[in-house]
């Protein structure tokens, strides 16, 4: 889906379906009127999505027609948001691992490797894939994958294992919607059953407290994660824990990236970070970086109770819109 925005008096916003939107693109011969429409578009000020290269597009185009909507994108006269170039740069998962165990205290994060074709694939390890969308390829210890037809690499695509963390199950992980390196909200999500099938369903639940480190270092993994304690003065040093911790990372992989394109990666204005939990070298809770989503297709969980979707909005248009018009 691509987001149109247009600003006269005020921010005029349209909508474009992704298939249709490719169309005009790709130059589909099929595609009647694809003047009209490519002018339709250029006639606006700001593009909201376009391409996004952390998925499998193998799903919905050939490698030809990949090449030919890059291509259409790059003619495009009005400015994109996050940036193509930025994104294809940094679409890698492998390479956004390596930068978030740069910016991590030691032992903390799971570890994670690329994996070879042919070379043995661990079975008490988490198997994923890149360019790889909504937890498709990702598959749990005791998977029993085999390099073949179970494993498709698309499009410069790369499988790698990663440690099993027991925390992530048991406890879930936050999601903190991020605008200008300020954190707007956090959602703590779980999933429900006691298997560990991604396709399992999720809930959510929106947090304004925090237990500390402290608390969560006393507690064993099977137990119930206390999420959105009673206010009191611990918790609140939970908050500021934790915020402190999103923060000061945001800005740390912010620079990172913005060193690695030569410019202000496009998470300086708007990302999703998605923390887990996990027991340290010295027996202590810390918390790391999961997922990082920066996308069009990032979800912001906006169907939760609470979730204030019109400071949303504005901080949005403030921080990005504005900005980029």
């Amino acid at each position: 889906m691509g987001i149109m925005i247009k600003r006269n008096m005020k921010c005029d916003v349209d909508f474009l379906d992704g298939s249709w939107f490719f169309k005009v693109l790709s130059e589909d011969p099929e595609l009647i009127d694809r003047e009209y429409w490519w002018d339709w578009i250029e006639d606006h000020d700001l593009l909201v999505g376009g391409l996004d290269y952390s998925i499998d597009y193998s799903k919905y185009t050939s490698l030809a027609e990949l090449d030919s909507i890059q291509s259409g994108l790059a003619r495009l006269h009005l400015r994109i948001w996050p940036p193509p170039a930025q994104l294809e740069i940094l679409s890698n998962k492998i390479s956004l691992l390596r930068r978030l165990d740069g910016i991590s205290p030691s032992g903390i994060r799971p570890r994670t490797y690329p994996l070879i074709e042919d070379m043995p694939i661990p079975n008490n390890k988490v198997i994923k894939r890149t360019h790889s969308e909504c937890g498709v390829d990702v598959h749990m210890p005791g998977h029993g994958l085999s390099w073949g037809a179970g494993m498709p690499t698309p499009f410069g695509s790369r499988w790698f294992a990663q440690d099993y963390v027991q925390f992530l199950k048991n406890w879930g992980e936050y999601r903190s919607i991020i605008i200008e390196g300020k954190v707007l909200y956090t959602v703590h999500t779980s999933k429900f059953g006691d298997g560990d099938d991604d396709s399992e369903a999720w809930s959510g639940c929106l947090v304004d407290t925090w237990p500390t480190l402290k608390e969560l270092s006393a507690l064993p993994a099977t137990n119930p994660f206390p999420f959105n304690p009673k206010p009191s003065q611990e918790s609140g040093n939970g908050k500021e824990e934790y915020l402190s911790f999103v923060e000061s990372s945001w800005r740390a992989l912010c620079d990172s990236e913005s060193k690695a394109i030569g410019g202000r990666s496009s998470i300086g204005q708007f990302c999703r970070f998605d923390v887990g939990l996990n027991r340290k070298p010295d027996g202590n809770m810390g918390y790391f970086v999961n997922e990082v989503e920066r996308t069009l297709a990032t979800s912001l969980w906006s169907m939760l109770k609470g979730v204030p979707l019109d400071e949303l909005s504005k901080r949005f248009y403030d921080g990005v819109l504005c900005t980029n018009i």
